[in-house]
This record gives structure tokens, sequence and C-alpha cells, in this order.
């Protein structure tokens, strides 16, 4: 078995040809573009082969193909087994992958190797033809035997493991009540080691987490401050002052943050962030309570697995605190050409979404068409590899996006509004959530 590379395309396009048709169904210049990226990796020979990719902490299963004739003798697992191996090589704690909803085989293959259900994409493979979600730790521990480049948009939101890794990871024990009197009163309190991540409680926190924004938005990432934020060297707003501010701390230093606005706050205070983008009408309709999640960042000696855990596990605990029924946001590409991102921006707008009934739209003066391909041309299965590590996780949790981009020029991105429904989340797992939210941390 060796590592397969750009010249092996069109042998694997003839074998994948062999195995799957239709939207499945792979070209020889999807395996040659795949294979030149830098995070892409295969293992295989001429009987069989599997690839995928590693991004940040989180790997991908992009496809597997065995000769027909040699199905039904291992080959498959051991490929599987091999994939597994090599991803948590290059520090994947998760695998994901997609399989169609019908193939009872390969589901049976990826069961026994411990990935479990944890969403489905209508439409995924076609017309009436389902994908299923499966993920796994990193780690086989039943059925194999074995054993789950940051690249950060310039707001750092990529860098930061899915939503639906927050409902897995369980290591550490959020408490929530209703007081902020002491540690086991606060609505998020959560400690991993010296690590704690809670809310900030004092304008010192705040400003602390307007300098960790200020070090990575535009010392590290090269955004545009305006010249307020240029003479005090500090990343601020006036959202800062009606948002709760969620704070990863090491011991007393702040190494991480995220801003979350609830409706019910925003509506006595001026309105929400991604108003200035979008027309968000729709999701103010929506009954329940809305939260509105950004201005992401963590320290560069801090984007470790154990800080996203404790940033994702907070909000997770958040939601569950306040019953958020809708979470929203401006979530970011890279780049401000939208022409050199029209893969994710076509993918985007023919997959998923919004529908009618939470149908937000990007503000007339600032719409970019995200059709910047015809629909024939969007291979889904590129597309959806195309896209930053935050955008998919929302995605695997049912998440829709708006219609339209907008060109972020300030923090030199291209946004588009993600939504999230809570009740799209698999049951199984916000009842595992819930039920931790209910244990003391010690």
């Amino acid at each position: 078995m060796k590592a397969l590379v750009p010249d092996d395309a069109r042998r694997l396009a003839a074998l994948h040809a062999m195995c799957f048709s239709g939207a499945e169904q792979w070209s020889e210049e999807s395996f040659a573009g795949l294979l030149q990226q830098k995070q892409v990796f295969g293992l295989g020979d001429g009987d069989g082969f599997i690839l995928g990719r590693v991004v940040a902490d989180e790997a991908e299963v992009l496809t597997l193909a065995v000769s027909p004739p040699l199905r039904r003798q291992g080959r498959a697992r051991h490929l599987l087994a091999e994939f597994c191996e090599e991803a948590s090589r290059r520090g994947a704690m998760g695998i994901f992958l997609e399989v169609a909803a019908d193939n009872t085989s390969a589901l049976s293959l990826y069961e026994s190797a411990d990935f479990q259900r944890v969403g489905q994409r209508e439409g995924y493979y076609g017309p009436n033809r389902t994908a299923l979600v499966l993920r796994r730790e990193s780690g086989f521990q039943t059925g194999l035997g074995l054993f789950f480049d940051a690249n950060t948009s310039s707001k750092m939101e990529s860098a930061i493991p899915s939503f639906r890794d927050l409902l897995y990871r369980s290591g550490m024990k959020p408490v929530s009540s209703l007081s902020h009197e002491d540690a086991s009163n606060r609505p998020v309190s959560i400690r991993l080691g010296a690590m704690e991540v809670r809310l900030a409680e004092s304008e010192e926190e705040i400003r602390a987490a307007q300098d960790l924004r200020w070090r990575v938005f535009y010392q590290e990432m090269a955004a545009q401050p305006t010249p307020e934020m240029a003479a005090e060297q500090r990343d601020f707003d006036r959202y800062d002052e009606i948002c709760d501010h969620l704070l990863v701390l090491d011991g007393q230093k702040v190494v991480g943050t995220y801003r979350m606005l609830r409706r019910s706050v925003a509506v006595v205070n001026g309105g929400h962030y991604t108003a200035g983008e979008f027309n968000i009408k729709p999701v103010l309709d929506y009954p329940g309570e809305i939260l509105e999640v950004g201005r992401s960042c963590v320290d560069a000696d801090y984007r470790t697995r154990g800080t996203m855990q404790l940033l994702w596990q907070g909000i997770a605990a958040y939601v569950f605190h306040y019953n958020i029924s809708l979470l929203f946001g401006c979530a970011s590409l890279p780049g401000t050409d939208p022409a050199r991102i029209a893969l994710p921006l076509s993918y985007l707008h023919y997959h998923h979404l919004a529908p009618p009934a939470l149908g937000v739209r990007a503000l007339p003066e600032r719409y970019v068409d995200m059709r910047r391909l015809e629909a024939h041309q969007v291979d889904p299965r590129l597309g959806f590899a195309s896209l930053p590590p935050l955008i998919k996780g929302y995605l695997r949790l049912g998440g829709f996006v708006g219609e339209g981009a907008v060109v972020d020029s300030q923090f030199n991105t291209t946004d588009v509004c993600v939504l999230v429904k809570r009740e799209t989340i698999s049951d199984r797992y916000l009842k595992h959530y819930e039920r931790r939210s209910g244990e003391s941390e010690i």
C-alpha cells in the first residue's frame, strides 16, 4: 500500500467509475486537483484506495473504493484502519464521513468501526438520496482493533472545532444556575486542569478580550482598524457593551474569547451586529430565544484541542442555560474576491440555502451573488471539502446559509450568514449534553 500522488488520478478515476455512478462518481480532474492540496492524502494500490484530508484537529474521509471482485475480503476495513492511523499521526482528534443512507454494506463497515450517526444531509447524492453523517473519536477500540495547517480565516473562526464536537467531548462538566455569586453559580463554569471558561465579570476582563482580538485580528491577520482602534491598540465596537463575552482563561490570562448576544438583550440596545450585513428579519421573527455569535479568536500559543474544547463547551452550556432555539451569525471565507472562492460560495447556495421561513438575505447595497458557477459545475463533495472547518461544522448540524454574501474589507473576508436550529442537533447528543449539564465540577 502506498501514498497516492496526482499522477495516480487517471487510475483512481477508472476504479471509482467501477464502484460509483451519478453524483457519487469522481472525474480524473477531481482526483488530480484534490491530491495537489497539502491537507489531502490517500492510500491504496491498484485494487482499492481511500482518500481524505486533515484540517486542524478534524479528519474527513472523502471517498473509499475497492475493486468489485475483491470486495468482502477485508480490504475496505484494512484501508480504513490505515487511513485512521495516518489521520491520527497528522493530529486528527476525530474523523467524519458521509455515506449514502441506502448503502447498507458501507454503513455496516463504518458502524462496525465505531463510527456513529450524528446527522444527515438531504439530497446530498441527488434527488431523494440522503447522506448520513458519521463520526468517531481517535483510536479504534472495537471493530478494527486499532483505533478519530490550522487553516484559519482572518477572524479565526475556522480554527475552532465544529459545534458538533462539543456534544461529543465529555471530559468537562459545566455548571449552570441563575446567579454569579460564586463559581458554582455561574451560567458557564467549566474547568480543564488550569484552564477555565466562563463569562467576563469585569470591565478589565472585557478589555483583556479586546486586547486579544487586537493581537489576532489586526496584528496577526492584518485587518484594518478604525482610527479609534488604532489609537488604543484594541478591537472594540458598541456591541461590546451589550454582549456577553465568553472567556477562556489560563490562570488570570485571557487566551480565547467569543462574543454572544441574545435577542432579548439586542432588541432594547440597538439590534444585532449581523444586521449590518444581512436583513435578519426572518431570524428576529423566529420563536423562542435566539443567539448571535461571533468575534471569536484564540491566542496563537493556545490553539490546541483543550482550548477549543473549552470555548465550545462554554457556548453549549450557555445555549442550554438560556434555552436558545436558534444560533446565527456571520461566518467567513478568506479573501475579498468572490471569483477566487467561486466553488464554496456556489456550493453553499445550491446545497444549503435556508428555507423561506429563515430567508436571511444580504443587504441590497452589500449583496454579492453566491452563484459564481452554474449548478452543474459544482461537485458537491469538492464543494463541501473547500469550506472552512467552522462552516462545515455548522452544516453537519443541519445548518443553513442566507442568500447572498458580503465582502468585509476590514477583515479581508467574504461573509455568509449561517443559521443553526437547535432542533436539528441529534436528540441523542442533546440528551447526552443535558445530562452532563447537571453534573458538578470538583
